[in-house]
């Protein structure tokens, strides 16, 4: 977990993704791919909620017309696998612990501009 908590802040700080006001709110393109369904890269909006200075919170897709029992949509980094990739993307991995038709999962996060 302390990794992926890395992982996360890291990919913040490297973005700049923090607005004037501390918020982690920005545009990006999201695939996800489930064991029975896929999306391809498609523009959303993404929020991180971090608990103090260390981004050990949630990441949240937002702004999208996902069907949350085919999709996960929200991300605790105690519960998935967080990495950046080519100091460009998110990847997050993990299994859905309460709907099994998602099952493993695998999201990719391309960050393009914080909302303000």
């Amino acid at each position: 977990m302390e990794k992926d908590v890395e992982e996360l802040q890291r990919f913040i700080e490297l973005h700049n993704l923090r607005n004037k006001f501390g918020i982690i709110h920005f545009y990006a393109w999201v695939s996800i791919k489930t064991e029975q369904n896929s999306i391809p890269s498609t523009k959303m909006e993404v929020i991180i909620n971090c608990k103090g200075l260390i981004c050990a919170g949630t990441v949240a897709l937002v702004g999208h017309d996902l069907n949350p029992n085919l999709f996960p949509t929200l991300f605790n980094s105690a519960d998935t696998i967080m990495k950046m990739r080519d100091y460009i993307n998110l990847e997050i991995t993990g299994t859905h612990s309460r709907i099994e038709e998602i099952g493993k999962y695998f999201v990719n996060i391309i960050p393009l501009a914080k909302i303000n």
